[in-house]
């Protein structure tokens, strides 16, 4: 959640400050990444240079990115992978309530990320109108280049879903996209299906370093997290698989069902997923979301 670069000054009044170091890129090759999602509320602490950095250094290795770019036009355009015969669309977007941070949005001639102004301030929705329609013609340019579309949306904060993350997921599934993924809460937040389209309000972490002393609100929720699989077809997403795994000297671990904390997290997802109307599917080791 940063820039992977050392390039840049801290932007004032963001703190804290988050970037990775340019060898992190080393990592996500390792990893396996096809795709990173540049749209989150510290991508641009470090101003125009730290992302373009960021940029260069993901071309260099062949990694795609969405959800940043220098320009409105590239920010608010996906990644594209193809994977057999299917071309794959993801789109990355900050909708996170951090108002302050809102010079980090991309304009047409300037570099930023796919930002969308989220605030109590706009009745019933939280989210500025105006940057919906951008969402939205963002979705259907997508949908013309790709067979299949996901839209990674950087929001929410704690276990249960906003009301603006309710009405983004279910807005982006309204305008066809194929699965709605979230980040940023920094714990699990549940699964749910509207319209036959699986929305995974809350990924927790994938990777997370030991900062977490800074949040003391949620550190002992922090190493909780999940890997999720899907099975992608031309008709859409066909399967949905939620592993309960924990972090491990920061990387995840997926739990085998016999391990002391697998229980724990799979009755944590089954539970915030029923909040939202979806009782998941126990399939050994692992949930899956009904679609």
């Amino acid at each position: 959640e940063g820039a992977i670069s050392k390039e840049g000054e801290r932007v004032p009044f963001v703190a804290p400050w988050h970037r990775a170091h340019p060898n992190a890129v080393e990592g996500l090759n390792s990893a396996g990444f096809d795709i990173l999602s540049l749209a989150n509320n510290h991508m641009m602490d470090y101003g125009d240079a730290a992302l373009m950095d960021t940029i260069d250094r993901l071309e260099d290795a062949n990694i795609a990115y969405t959800g940043g770019g220098s320009s409105q036009q590239e920010a608010e355009s996906p990644a594209i992978i193809e994977r057999n015969g299917l071309s794959i669309g993801v789109l990355g977007v900050d909708a996170t309530p951090q108002s302050a941070n809102y010079f980090s949005q991309a304009q047409p001639s300037s570099p930023g990320v796919h930002m969308m102004d989220v605030s109590p301030h706009y009745p019933e929705t939280h989210v500025d109108h105006t940057d919906v329609d951008r969402l939205l013609t963002s979705i259907e340019s997508a949908k013309e280049k790709t067979d299949i579309l996901l839209i990674l949306f950087h929001f929410g904060i704690g276990a249960t879903p906003t009301v603006p993350q309710k009405y983004l997921a279910k807005t982006a599934v309204d305008a066809g996209v194929d699965c709605v993924l979230g980040t940023n809460a920094h714990v699990l937040q549940g699964a749910t299906v509207y319209n036959s389209t699986p929305i995974l309000y809350g990924l927790s972490h994938f990777f997370w370093d030991p900062i977490t002393s800074q949040y003391p609100n949620i550190k002992p929720f922090s190493k909780d997290t999940m890997l999720v699989r899907m099975s992608l077809t031309a008709a859409g997403v066909e399967r949905v698989h939620l592993h309960p795994a924990r972090l491990k000297n920061d990387n995840p671990v997926i739990l085998s069902s016999d391990a002391e904390a697998f229980d724990r997290i799979s009755t944590t997802l089954k539970n915030l997923s029923a909040r939202e109307g979806t009782d998941l599917l126990e399939k050994e080791d692992r949930l899956e979301v009904p679609i």
